[in-house]
């Protein structure tokens, strides 16, 4: 799924934001990938060191790291418009 992110949210760039918007827009998005992968390193090292409850640190990291993604699969699914006409 991840593969189709990129491409997709690119499209839908197109279909929401004017030409004169776009640019402004894909950098915001692009800065939140370099800003996200500043914060993951730490991150991800600190849920490493988690060893408890049956599980060591890397399926500690899966587990909290997975489930965020799903939860914020649920948000998006329900509160984000697919067409400008559907926007409040």
């Amino acid at each position: 799924a991840e593969a189709g992110f990129f491409p997709g949210v690119v499209y839908y760039f197109t279909q929401w934001l004017p030409n004169r918007e776009r640019g402004k827009a894909m950098a915001i998005f692009l800065s939140g990938s370099a800003l996200a992968s500043v914060m993951s390193g730490p991150l991800s090292g600190a849920l490493l060191s988690i060893d408890g409850g049956g599980f060591h640190g890397w399926q500690w990291m899966f587990m909290i790291e997975g489930l965020a993604s799903v939860a914020l699969c649920f948000v998006v699914w329900f509160f984000l418009d697919s067409k400008v006409e559907d926007a409040k």
